[in-house]
C-alpha cells in the first residue's frame, strides 16, 4: 500500500466522494413482505380478469391466424380501444437499411405510446415491417427484387403492426394464444387462417418431368438469346413471359422457377423457341 511523507498508509480509493447508505436500526421494516405478496396476487387476478373481458369483446372475425401467429384485425383493435378508452399515438416512423447474404433491404420501425383511461395503463411499443415481409416482399418463398416491392405497403404494415401490438398490450392481450381463446369460450375454428407457401416446392411437385424439362429448355434458350449473359437472359425471360393479369397488372417471371403452370410453361417455351429460330436465321443471313 502507498504511504504519505509521514509513513502513513494512503487509501487510493477515496470513499469520501460516495454517499454512505444509512440503514435504520430502530425503525420497523420499510415493506411488509406478506402484504406486498398479497397485492401482487390481487393484481394477477385483476390482470387475468381484464384479459378475459377483452377476449369476450371479440368475435372470431376480429382475429386472424397469420401462419402460427394470432393477428388482431383492425375492427377488433377498434372494439378494444373504444371499450377500454384507449388513446394511441405514433411518435416516429423510421426507415433503416440492413444487409445480409441476399443483399441490402430496408425496414420500417414505428414507435409510439398508448394510454387506457379506464384501465389507467400506459404502454410504449414499436411495430416493424421489412422488405422481406412474407406477404408483401416474397414470391414463392423467395425475396422480391427491391423495385418489385411496394414501399408504401411495407410502411403501412409497420403502422398496422404497431397499433395491433400496443392495443393488445394495453388491454391485457399480450402474448395471446389459441388456448387463451378457447378458455374464453371462442370457437377458434371460425378464425380465418392465412397459410404461407414454402418456396413453391408443392407447385413444382405437381409438374410432370416433361414440363420440368421444358422449363429448363426455356432457361437455356433465354441464356442463348442473352448471349450467355445472366442479366440479359433475365430481361429476355421477363419479356417472353409477361402477360396482363387481374386489373391489367403486368405479371412476368424473373426466374424460370416462377413459371409454375402447364399453360404458362408451354406458351413461354413456344415464344422462346420462335425468338431463337429467328435469331439463328438472322445470323445465318449475315454470314451469306
Amino acid at each position: 500500500m502507498d504511504k504519505d511523507k509521514n509513513g502513513k498508509p494512503i487509501d487510493v480509493f477515496d470513499r469520501s466522494e460516495f454517499p454512505v447508505i444509512q440503514v435504520p436500526k430502530d425503525e420497523p421494516p420499510i415493506l411488509d413482505i406478506v402484504a406486498e405478496v398479497d397485492k401482487v396476487e390481487k393484481n394477477v387476478a385483476l390482470y387475468n380478469k381484464i384479459r378475459t373481458v377483452s377476449l369476450k369483446l371479440l368475435k372470431p372475425t376480429d382475429l386472424r391466424f397469420m401462419g402460427e401467429s394470432l393477428y388482431l384485425e383492425d375492427k377488433g383493435a377498434e372494439i378494444l380501444a373504444i371499450a377500454w378508452g384507449v388513446h394511441a399515438s405514433i411518435s416516429s416512423v423510421i426507415q433503416d437499411w440492413h444487409e445480409d447474404a441476399l443483399g441490402r433491404y430496408y425496414s420500417y420501425t414505428v414507435t409510439g405510446k398508448a394510454f387506457s383511461r379506464k384501465l389507467l395503463r400506459y404502454v410504449e411499443e414499436i411495430g416493424t415491417c421489412s422488405q422481406r415481409d412474407r406477404f408483401f416482399g416474397t414470391v414463392e418463398g423467395k425475396p422480391k427484387e427491391l423495385e418489385d416491392v411496394d414501399v408504401n405497403m411495407i410502411k403501412k404494415k409497420a403502422v398496422t403492426n404497431f397499433y395491433n401490438r400496443i392495443i393488445k398490450r394495453v388491454t391485457g392481450l399480450g402474448g395471446l394464444t389459441e388456448d387463451d381463446l378457447k378458455a374464453a369460450g371462442m370457437d377458434t375454428g371460425k378464425i380465418k387462417k392465412v397459410e404461407f407457401r414454402e418456396g413453391g416446392k408443392k407447385a413444382d411437385a405437381q409438374l410432370s418431368p416433361e414440363l420440368m424439362k421444358r422449363r429448363d429448355e426455356i432457361r437455356k434458350m433465354c441464356l442463348e438469346l442473352g448471349n450467355g449473359n445472366d442479366a440479359e437472359a433475365r430481361k429476355v425471360l421477363e419479356d417472353l413471359s409477361s402477360f396482363k393479369g387481374d386489373g391489367d397488372k403486368i405479371i412476368k417471371a424473373r426466374n424460370v422457377t416462377d413459371i409454375r403452370t402447364e399453360k404458362w410453361i408451354n406458351k413461354v417455351h413456344a415464344k422462346a423457341q420462335e425468338a431463337l429460330d429467328k435469331a439463328i436465321a438472322a445470323n445465318e443471313a449475315k454470314k451469306e
